[in-house]
């Protein structure tokens, strides 16, 4: 019992190495800078989501980064600053003075006030402006405008 028990954790652990391999494996380093009116957004987060990707089998995930004090920003999608899959994304800047709490999600636009950092149109996958496909030729620059 102990030898069937001691194999099926091996393979377990294989299978999990396997597939955390793959994942890592298949992501391309990405990394950039925001401004918005010739400076840097500060704060907030940039996020990576998928239009199509180049392997169309691949599971669909979006990637996401924090954004620096510089403006900077590097893109994670399995693990801390993996990068992202090949493909073609919307890019997704959210930037505010006040971040909503648990409740305030629904009253967004109508009793609470976030102070947009950056135009709201950058927030939301249906208005966003921008589109990105990876691998990118060098780094990313993000200049927002109104």
């Amino acid at each position: 019992m102990r030898t069937s028990m001691a194999k099926a954790l091996t393979i377990l652990l294989m299978a999990a190495l396997t597939v955390a391999g793959c994942q890592s494996s298949d992501t391309v380093p990405v990394r950039g800078k925001i401004t918005y009116a010739g400076r840097p957004v500060d704060r907030g987060r940039i996020t990576f989501e998928p239009i199509k990707l180049a392997d169309e089998a691949a599971p669909r995930r979006p990637s996401i980064a924090p954004i620096r004090a510089d403006g900077t920003f590097e893109m994670t999608t399995f693990a801390s600053g993996d990068g992202v899959q090949p493909g073609e994304y919307k890019v997704i800047i959210w930037s505010v003075e006040n971040e909503p709490g648990d409740n305030d999600w629904g009253q967004i636009g109508k009793t609470f006030d976030v102070g947009w950092l950056v135009p709201e149109k950058y927030a939301r996958s249906k208005t966003t402006p921008l589109t990105v496909t990876v691998p990118p030729e060098g780094e990313l620059h993000f200049e927002l405008t109104d």
